[in-house]
């Protein structure tokens, strides 16, 4: 009798979910505010259930945090859909040198950050070096890195200390995700508060 009573609660609790979710939008009607094509600006509300830390990457160490600073700033490469590989993202290109220790990143040209400054190879260098920082959460996944040359605006040059095949997967990693230089002219923390992403 016990078993049939919790089965009639878990099934009426359903009911009443679906009955409340069907009163949201029974009109097929969009909610009142949101009439006409999408703009740009306004506030976007949402719950979580859990708490941001930083929206700084190099200093992200749980999951509240990384979930909403991957959905800021992009990294060089990202995983595929079956995490076998990795894809283009920022970088549309990159290959390994004959002697294995350094790869080449070839960026996009068309890539903003969100106040419309081009990001360069400049902003890629500074953000690895400073996601290297062994004093960061996860600044140990850089330590294969020698380092990092930007010969120009669209290539990014990584030398390591020796052969390392997993750079590409390195560089997919939020750690490695794309700042603006020298944090766009502000303070560490400014920027913590306020940041740009691409």
């Amino acid at each position: 009798m016990k078993r049939s009573s919790t089965l009639f609660a878990v099934v009426a609790g359903a009911a009443a979910t679906l009955l409340a979710l069907s009163g949201c939008s029974a009109s097929g009607t969009t909610p009142s505010g949101s009439d006409g094509p999408p703009q740009a600006g306004g506030d976007l509300v949402m719950a979580r259930s859990a708490s941001v830390m930083t929206l700084l990457p190099s200093r992200v160490a749980e999951n509240g945090s990384l979930w909403v600073t991957e959905e800021i700033f992009d990294t060089l490469l990202v995983p595929s859909r079956d995490g076998k590989s990795v894809e283009p993202s920022l970088a549309t290109e990159w290959e390994q040198s004959a002697d294995q220790l350094s790869w080449t990143f070839t960026l996009r040209t068309d890539v903003v950050f969100s106040d419309g400054t081009p990001l360069t190879a400049k902003d890629v260098k500074f953000s690895i070096e400073e996601a290297s920082d062994p004093s960061s959460p996860f600044g140990f996944i850089n330590a294969p890195i020698a380092s990092i040359a930007a010969p120009d605006d669209h290539t990014v040059v990584v030398t390591t200390k020796t052969p390392c095949a997993a750079l590409p997967a390195i560089m997919s990693i939020f750690q490695n995700a794309v700042l603006p230089f020298e944090y766009g002219g502000v303070s560490v923390d400014e920027f913590a508060d306020k940041p740009v992403g691409s």
